[in-house]
C-alpha cells in the first residue's frame, strides 16, 4: 500500500503543477531504485537493521521506491508526448540541406539529383499534412513502444522476483527468522 500510494502521487506530479524532470535527469529515478534494491536485498539477506527501527526505514525506502517509479513513468511519457519528433523530411544530409534551402526560392518540388551517398528528396511526398500525420504516427509508435517496454519490464521483474524471494526467505530461515514462511 505504501508503494502504490507514492506511485500514484508521483505519477500525478505533473497534474499537480510540478515541472517535469529534464531529459538528462530521467535516468536518476532508475539509478536510485537500483540503490534501494541493493539496500533492501542486503537487509533481507543479512538483517542489517534492528527490527523496530528497520521497519520504519524499510517503509521509508519503499515510499522512495514508489516515488522514483512514478516519476520515471510520468516523465518519460511526458517527454514522449511533448518532445519534437523529427520527420524524414527533417533528416537531410548537410550538403542536401544547403541545396534544398537554395532551392526554396525556386522550385521546391524538384527532386535533388542523387549522387554518391545522397538520398533523393521529393517534397511532393512530404507536404505539411503528410509531415503532421507522420509526426502523429511516430509519437503514437513511441508511446506504444514505451507501453510494451513497461509491461515487459514488469513481467521480467516478476519472473526474477519469484526465485529471488524464495532464496532470500531461505537465507532468513537460516538466521532463525521465519516470517516469510508464515505468510
Amino acid at each position: 500500500l505504501i508503494y502504490q500510494t507514492f506511485v500514484f502521487l508521483s505519477r500525478s506530479s505533473i497534474s499537480f503543477g510540478l515541472p517535469p524532470l529534464p531529459v538528462q535527469y530521467l535516468p536518476l529515478p532508475a539509478i536510485l531504485q537500483g540503490i534501494i534494491l541493493s539496500i533492501l536485498t542486503s537487509e533481507a539477506a543479512l538483517g542489517l537493521f534492528d527490527v523496530t527501527d528497520g521497519a520504519y526505514f524499510v517503509a521509508l525506502l519503499i515510499a522512495i521506491e514508489g516515488i522514483c517509479g512514478g516519476l520515471a513513468y510520468v516523465n518519460v511519457y511526458y517527454h514522449i508526448g511533448h518532445d519534437h519528433v523529427v520527420s524524414p523530411r527533417d533528416v537531410v544530409m548537410d550538403e542536401e540541406r544547403e541545396e534544398l534551402i537554395s532551392d526554396r526560392a525556386g522550385n521546391l518540388s524538384r527532386s535533388l539529383e542523387p549522387s554518391a551517398g545522397r538520398r533523393v528528396i521529393d517534397s511532393n511526398i512530404h507536404t505539411d499534412d503528410t509531415r503532421e500525420e507522420w509526426v502523429r504516427q511516430a509519437r503514437e509508435f513511441r508511446m506504444g513502444s514505451m507501453g510494451f517496454a513497461d509491461s515487459f519490464g514488469i513481467l521480467l521483474a516478476s519472473l526474477i522476483a519469484m526465485p529471488t524471494e524464495l532464496y532470500l526467505c531461505s537465507l532468513q530461515v537460516r538466521r532463525g527468522i521465519e516470517h516469510c514462511r508464515q505468510i
